[in-house]
């Protein structure tokens, strides 16, 4: 009886970390690394006024289109990594509560 209160009492917690960690998320202020691609373009037309010239036209495209495919690369590549360690942390889970419940000798073929 004691090992399935264990196990209950750290499914509990489990929970409401999750269930913090979900709401921090999604109350996340912004960085200003993360505003970027419209402050970069209030910035260069602020510099420049107006394009000159096709040329300066076409420059500018080309540099907020490079960078915009960095920024989505990069959060491709954070996501990628939250999945993953998100995909370790549940696997560790799952043993966690295997090992808790065959310490309370609870058959877990359901």
């Amino acid at each position: 009886m004691r090992c399935n209160q264990k196990l209950i009492t750290s499914c509990s917690y489990l929970a409401r970390l999750s269930e913090q960690h979900r709401l921090s998320e999604q109350h996340r202020v912004p960085k200003k690394q993360d505003q970027g691609m419209a402050d970069y373009g209030k910035d260069y037309m602020a510099n420049n006024a107006d394009p000159k010239n096709v040329q300066d036209l076409t420059a500018f495209v080309q540099t907020l289109l490079q960078q915009m495919q960095d920024k989505f690369q990069n959060m491709s590549d954070q996501v990628i990594t939250r999945i993953d360690e998100m995909g370790n942390r549940i696997d560790d889970l799952e043993k966690n509560i295997a090992d808790l419940m065959t310490q309370a000798g609870v058959d877990d073929r359901a």
